[in-house]
């Protein structure tokens, strides 16, 4: 039985090798002819996790036509370079551009505000993490209370209404904005936390954008990520070399045996370079470094994000938000709020 799978329907069809032809079945049936320990709960995972946002983008556009519902706007009717990044979303996964290149209203507010919230993060001499999976001991995080009640300005960029228009023509769905982390990363040599290559797990869609605030060159740790033109993360499971190497967070060295590193993309670039990728459909991690690096990271998912918790945690100052409420539109507002209280009703 080859390797190939359809995930676009309620029944998926592999290649028989024995009989020549295309089986149908459903996720039960097919699961056991892919490769793998534990190869059936990831692969039925993966599908699952394809049918949820592909039906949950169907029923918003069927609920929007009948009660006349405002949809999320086409990738037609943005800006040209808000399409080509919107294409490049969709095609790579990822694109790098600039806050000049940008041109968005807040951007002189957005950038001394952001100059002066990382002027204030401590300079630790050496700090370490103490596993693999210590995602606090390889950096430093901004205050997200402070952020909130000194440099707002830095929250309220990510609401931009282009970004949100943006955003939401690439999920195709009404998005929630959780929130905004500063980071400064330490270079202490290990490769540990979200330097090890993952796909993020919040939602069915995420979208980060990340903000140099410092030069980042190879030794200052750059995001780096394989291409979807590279490796197509949805179909990772039939990958012999994924099955042999794959690991929930991988190293350097497991990752260059599953795509080659002349085919990952390290986005390197001046203060003021931003990065945008859909972190769940791309292999991603940032670049073990030997100098500083500063970057802030805005993070969107749909406004009812699998895992409500998770999405709280990246930016734990809801208690504070409220103070923001003036000066947000109805819109913004409700991607900064809306989610949280209607995620917390459907769980109750």
């Amino acid at each position: 039985m080859s390797k190939l799978l359809h995930p676009q329907a309620s029944e998926y069809r592999v290649f028989s090798s024995s009989s020549g032809q295309l089986e149908t079945g459903d996720r039960q049936s097919i699961s056991r002819h892919l490769p793998g320990h534990g190869g059936k709960s990831r692969v039925l995972s993966a599908l699952n996790r394809l049918e949820s946002h592909r039906w949950r983008r169907w029923l918003y556009r069927l609920q929007a036509k009948l009660r006349g519902i405002p949809t999320p706007l086409s990738c037609a009717r943005l800006p040209g370079v808000d399409q080509q990044i919107v294409r490049s979303l969709r095609q790579q996964g990822g694109f790098q551009t600039s806050l000049k290149a940008l041109d968005l209203p807040m951007n002189p507010q957005f950038l001394q505000a952001a100059h002066r919230l990382a002027a204030r993060l401590p300079n630790p001499q050496e700090a370490k993490a103490s596993s693999a999976t210590d995602h606090l001991g390889h950096c430093i995080h901004g205050d997200a209370a402070q952020i909130v009640r000194d440099y707002p300005e830095v929250l309220l960029w990510g609401l931009e209404e282009r970004l949100l228009d943006l955003v939401e023509a690439y999920v195709q769905l009404p998005v929630s904005y959780l929130g905004v982390n500063l980071r400064k990363d330490i270079p202490n040599g290990q490769q540990v936390g979200t330097r090890l290559w993952h796909l993020d797990g919040e939602d069915t869609c995420v979208v980060k954008i990340l903000v140099y605030l410092s030069d980042v060159e190879q030794e200052h740790g750059p995001f780096e990520y394989v291409p979807k033109s590279q490796f197509n993360s949805a179909y990772r499971y039939l990958s012999p070399k994924y099955w042999r190497h794959q690991t929930l967070y991988c190293h350097d060295e497991n990752m260059e045996k599953i795509v080659g590193r002349d085919r990952w993309h390290s986005a390197t670039g001046a203060a003021g370079s931003v990065i945008f990728a859909d972190t769940t459909q791309i292999f991603h991690h940032g670049a073990v470094p030997t100098q500083e690096r500063v970057a802030l990271i805005f993070a969107y998912a749909t406004r009812m994000p699998k895992k409500l918790d998770f999405c709280k945690q990246f930016f734990p100052a809801e208690s504070l938000l409220p103070s923001l409420r003036p000066r947000l539109s109805a819109r913004q507002w409700d991607c900064v709020w809306g989610w949280r209280r209607m995620a917390e009703l459907t769980d109750s």
